[in-house]
C-alpha cells in the first residue's frame, strides 16, 4: 500500500503528456484500490485496537525500496524530494478528499453488508 501510494501517482503523472487514455485508465484503476486500501487500513486499526492485540503497531520493513516517511502507520507520504516542481497543496488535499471519500464509501458498504447479513 504504501508502495502504491507513491507509484501510482507518479505513472499517471507521466503518462498524462505521452498517453492521456492509458493516465484516465490508471487513475480509475488507483482510485479503486485507494478505496480498497482504505477499507484494508480501517479493519487493521480496529485489530489493533481490540484488547489483547499484542502483534506490530508500525508496518514491517520492505525489501529493496527506500523507506517512505509515513505519517500514520499505513498511511504513505512521499518524500520532499519526490515532489515535483509545481506540486502545491491544491493537489495534495485533493488526495487527501479522495481517500477521505474512498473511506467513506467503504463505511456505507460495509454498513450494508451489516444490515443485510441481520
Amino acid at each position: 500500500m504504501r508502495d502504491d501510494a507513491v507509484d501510482y501517482p507518479h505513472a499517471i503523472t507521466q503518462l498524462q503528456s505521452s498517453d492521456p487514455p492509458l493516465a484516465a485508465k490508471l487513475q480509475h484503476c488507483w482510485t479503486q484500490l485507494r478505496s480498497v486500501n482504505a477499507r484494508h487500513i480501517w479493519r487493521i486499526q480496529q485489530i489493533m485496537q481490540l484488547p489483547g492485540y499484542s502483534g506490530p503497531k508500525n508496518p514491517g520493513s520492505r525489501v529493496g525500496r527506500i523507506d517512505i516517511v509515513c505519517a500514520s502507520p499505513y498511511e504513505a507520504v512521499p518524500h520532499e524530494q519526490d515532489r515535483e516542481e509545481g506540486d502545491g497543496d491544491d493537489v495534495e488535499l485533493e488526495q487527501q478528499l479522495e481517500d477521505v471519500q474512498a473511506y467513506i464509501e467503504g463505511l456505507d458498504h460495509h454498513r450494508v453488508d451489516s444490515e443485510s447479513a441481520e
